[in-house]
């Protein structure tokens, strides 16, 4: 089990005792600074339960303002890196169109606050989106994405078969699912589509926006370490 899935697995023990309490931060690990090109790509939710508060300020600025957290960390440690991001609701909608990080962190933030009309959640087109910007990642690069919901899928395009065609090409996906509880999400569904079981963690509302952060920022640290570790 590598660094990330081990913060997976670990994360799925430590629940708190009651609503409110934070789970303890975990410091991000070390990146190199040699090794292989690694884009990162981002799918986020962008359904209208996203809007719910429980999140502050919402679920879905928690969860940009992680991604721009996760941009900075990539800025300071890996600005060769690549990220995109898109959302997804009735369809897919490339925020964040695939560059280096590099010269592009303003871009990027600009970018993230035009997100769009809210609608249902159809992770089927947002995999088919997110799939056609793994399309254009260098060929040998490292291509991670993370995908975070708050929900079940209410498309009528299976997700499935397109996360499996990524993982046969390589990708690795993560998965993250939010909310008050974890009835709110499909976690079955969550599980499959992620690279491992041990690649998908729930975030209760009571852990706070702080634990998306975090969250983000171990994901791309320790996936950033892995591709770059002296050999």
């Amino acid at each position: 089990m590598g660094f990330i899935s081990k913060l997976f697995h670990l994360g799925e023990k430590r629940q708190p005792g009651r609503r409110g309490q934070q789970a303890p931060r975990r410091p991000a690990e070390p990146v190199q600074t040699i090794g292989r090109l690694v884009c990162f790509l981002f799918l986020i939710d962008n359904s209208g339960s996203m809007r719910e508060t429980d999140f502050p300020p919402s679920r879905i600025q928690a969860a940009c303002r992680a991604f721009l957290k996760a941009v900075e960390y990539l800025a300071r440690h890996a600005p060769h890196s690549m990220v995109g991001m898109g959302t997804f609701s009735d369809t897919f909608r490339s925020l964040v169109s695939l560059a280096e990080v590099k010269g592009n962190v303003a871009n990027i933030n600009s970018a993230v606050h035009n997100l769009g009309r809210p609608g249902w959640t159809n992770m089927g087109k947002g995999f088919r989106g997110i799939a056609k910007m793994a399309r254009e990642c260098p060929e040998d690069s490292q291509v991670v994405v993370v995908a975070l919901t708050d929900g079940h899928d209410t498309g009528r395009i299976d997700p499935l078969p397109i996360a499996t065609d990524l993982k046969d090409q390589g990708t690795d996906i993560w998965t993250l699912g939010i909310g008050g509880d974890r009835s709110e999400v499909d976690e079955t569904l969550l599980i499959h589509l992620a690279s491992a079981p041990s690649q998908y963690r729930f975030i209760g509302d009571w852990e706070g926006p702080q634990a998306l952060i975090d969250t983000f920022e171990d994901v791309v640290a320790g996936v950033y370490s892995i591709n770059h570790s002296d050999r």
